[in-house]
This record gives C-alpha cells, structure tokens and sequence, in this order.
C-alpha cells in the first residue's frame, strides 16, 4: 500500500472536528480553520516521520491492524513525544496537549484490525 501521510480529505475531515471542539478568542472562525488545518498537517508529518509506512498504513484498511492495546500503548508513547517535535507557542500548552491527543488516538484507534479512518466518526 504505502500511501503514508493523511489525504488532505482526511486532514480536512480531522481538522474540522478539532475546529468545532476549540476556540482560539483572538482569531475568526475562518482564520482559526486554516490555523488548524496546518497543525493538523504538521502532526500527520510527525507521525509519517516516526511511524514506519507499513504501520501508518494500517490507518487506512480494516483489513489488518494492530490490536486495543499495542494501539492503547502507541497512543502513550506518541503523545510522550509529538511535543519535542512540534511546538504550538500561540497555544497553551493544556489545548496544544488536546490537539495532539486527538489526531494520535484519532489515528491510532484507526489503526486497529477491524477499523479504518474512514470509519471513524471525525465529523
């Protein structure tokens, strides 16, 4: 398969439903959107980066995939790292912290056997 990163449908189905969760007071709603989108963007990167395609692929099939609880532990160790990589200074670190743990137990919840991304309720 070796498709890699996010389709821009799926980051902009993800980015969407973060939108509708987190208000950034200063911005415009449409403003906030793009803001969002490109973080959306830099967290699949981060996660093409760490993640060997051949398990970031599983997000997209149900076919195969990893088990609850190698999903439960890769969502631990992923969130212990996605902040030395990308670092959010407009945000607090408490929403930059939600952003993160939603795309990555978004992804990895989809990575399971039996379940794809596209099967995730993100909107």
């Amino acid at each position: 398969m070796s498709e890699g990163r996010l389709s821009e449908k799926e980051i902009k189905q993800i980015a969407d439903a973060i939108n509708r969760k987190v208000d950034m007071p200063i911005l415009k709603e449409d403003a906030e959107g793009r803001i969002i989108l490109k973080i959306v963007k830099r967290i699949d990167d981060f996660l093409w980066n760490v993640l060997p395609d051949e398990i970031y692929d599983l997000c997209k099939t149900a076919a195969d995939g990893i088990t609850t609880d190698e999903a439960e532990n890769l969502k631990s160790r992923l969130s212990s790292i996605i902040n030395k990589y990308i670092d959010l200074p407009f945000l607090s670190e408490k929403t930059e912290k939600e952003l993160f743990d939603f795309v990555i137990s978004l992804v990895c919840d989809a990575l399971k056997k039996g379940v794809d991304l596209g099967m995730k309720a993100v909107v």
